[in-house]
């Protein structure tokens, strides 16, 4: 990350000394919180944390905002040839609007957290999705968009991503996966808060812990980039009157919701018969 920022201050684009202390506090950073130092060990990954800091002066004090912030540059801004079309003027669909692209990817990162839950060797790490398992769910995305050139869109998107996009990766043949884990938990996160049955789809994954960090992805989400405090609480209510491992995903999700947030949402959820308690 040092290379990174003499080159902008060698560029112009960053004083020299500005451009010392930039590395210093990205080092910090990284240094003070476990979760970036496990993306900092992929240079993509460190990479695109410097462009993020170098963009907004700061890292996101939340993960959910971090990995936001980090697939929107993989997904629109990363590695665009000099005067090429980028991808969504190349899909060719007025309607289709950047969000929509994500929701996309999220189908995906749905899709692949769903098959590690039943994939041994998926633990601890992204699932693998067979390129026709990728055409396959891209396609039901862009069907509503363009029913007859959803599969021809579904490889637009796949070549772009595993031809320098850094988002998918191209593992072996016809297989891919995410470049973290974290990318996939928090697309299938991101997925379900878009569903109209969010929190029904919740309860039905609450007890796989491989869920868990998806869940909390998504709580964060929610609450730090839509201010929505409601269905979190909710999914809450409900954790709480099930299992232990459930109760203590609960007790997780007001953690990350944080005391200061709660009160200045409804004091009363931290009297003696409120749900902080």
């Amino acid at each position: 990350m040092q290379h990174w920022y003499t080159e902008l201050a060698q560029s112009g684009r960053r004083a020299s000394g500005q451009a010392r202390d930039d590395a210093q506090a990205l080092q910090q950073a990284i240094a003070a919180r476990p979760e970036l130092r496990a993306l900092a060990r992929l240079p993509l990954l460190l990479t695109v944390m410097a462009l993020v800091h170098t963009n907004k002066g700061t890292l996101p004090d939340a993960r959910a905002l971090l990995y936001a912030e980090c697939i929107e540059i993989l997904l629109l801004r990363w590695r665009q040839q000099r005067g090429e079309r980028d991808l969504l003027t190349r899909l060719a669909l007025p309607q289709f609007r950047s969000s929509d692209l994500l929701a996309l990817m999220a189908r995906l990162g749905f899709a692949a957290h769903e098959l590690a839950e039943r994939s041994r060797d998926a633990a601890g790490r992204p699932a693998d999705l067979s390129e026709s398992a990728v055409v396959q769910v891209l396609a039901e995305g862009f069907a509503p968009h363009d029913p007859a050139r959803k599969h021809a869109l579904a490889e637009l998107v796949l070549n772009t991503l595993t031809q320098g996009n850094g988002l998918l990766l191209k593992r072996g043949p016809a297989v891919y996966a995410f470049p973290h884990r974290t990318f996939q938990e928090f697309l299938a996160g991101y997925h379900l808060l878009r569903q109209p049955n969010t929190l029904r789809l919740c309860l039905e994954r609450s007890a796989q812990a491989h869920w868990h960090e998806a869940l909390l992805l998504m709580a964060g989400y929610q609450m730090l980039a839509g201010g929505e405090f409601d269905k979190p609480l909710s999914l809450v209510e409900k954790l709480l009157e099930r299992t232990p491992d459930e109760q203590v995903l609960a007790g997780d999700l007001l953690t990350l919701m944080g005391r200061e947030r709660v009160a200045g949402y409804d004091p009363a959820l931290l009297d003696s018969g409120g749900l902080w308690r």
